[in-house]
């Protein structure tokens, strides 16, 4: 299987300390046949999510921003979709302690605002504690702790680890990262 996300970003300086962006994911999943006869490839798009958020920069070192997201049930496979309309707000702050290490809590609240073919409500909270570490050359090191609080599900509370290796590409806009996550 092969997960991927297709996404696109604008963003708008609104005044010297203050940023304003729109962002649109889809998630694409590619599932390669295996040994069986009756097994087969297949392609399912998932969930699309459309946000809006606005960054401050409150210092030198300290940023912060907050954002509303929509994600809508078109996932054209129910293992990609929760068959819910569901709102997300989210807020961080960036903190650069020295010029290679940030430390950037982040939290988002989900909750179901419409469910659709049966679907279960959903209403938690994660919360994300990444340390980012820049290294020579534009690549990156994230370390990431996870906690997840589901409220629908009698409070249950999960958590996970991810570290992430990214590079930028000079040559165009674009960076590439790949992730392990211990699962929850």
């Amino acid at each position: 299987t092969l997960e991927t996300t297709v996404g696109r970003l604008w963003a708008w300086r609104l005044s010297a300390d203050q940023e304003w962006a729109v962002r649109v994911k889809m998630p694409v999943t590619m599932y390669f046949a295996g040994d069986t006869n009756d097994d087969s490839n297949r392609t399912a798009l998932g969930d699309i999510k459309v946000a809006t958020c606005t960054a401050f920069r409150l210092s030198n070192t300290l940023r912060a921003g907050s954002g509303l997201e929509l994600r809508m049930p078109s996932g054209t496979d129910d293992t990609l979709s929760d068959n819910t309309w569901r709102l997300q707000e989210f807020g961080t702050i960036a903190w650069d302690i020295t010029p290679w290490l940030t430390l950037s809590p982040t939290f988002e609240h989900n909750h179901s605002v419409a469910e659709q073919s049966g679907a279960s409500p959903k209403h938690f909270l994660e919360l994300y504690f990444p340390a980012t570490i820049l290294l020579p050359d534009d690549w990156a090191v994230t370390l990431r702790y996870e906690t997840k609080f589901d409220f629908q599900n009698d409070n249950a509370y999960t958590h996970s680890a991810k570290f992430q290796v990214a590079k930028r590409l000079d040559a165009m806009p674009l960076g590439l990262a790949l992730s392990v996550e211990k699962p929850r």
